[in-house]
């Protein structure tokens, strides 16, 4: 709970930083066309996906869920 904000860098520079200016290299430079545009976009989320494992090991598994709020129906 609480890193949504680190989560959201990690989806905006994995997303627009690499895998949108990967896919405009690849398609416009290398000549791969939109095949070139999705690998990037596609290497960008797959980047995403894995920066927060890499970079705080054992952080899908971090949610206490026994403290997580729930909802009061008094």
């Amino acid at each position: 709970m609480g890193q949504q904000g680190t989560l959201g860098l990690y989806n905006f520079f994995g997303f627009w930083g690499f895998g949108v200016i990967v896919g405009y290299v690849l398609c416009f430079h290398e000549g791969w066309g939109l095949q070139g545009l999705w690998s990037g976009i596609v290497a960008g989320v797959f980047l995403t996906r894995c920066a927060p494992c890499e970079s705080a090991p054992g952080a899908r598994h971090s949610i206490a869920w026994c403290k997580t709020p729930t909802l009061d129906r008094s």
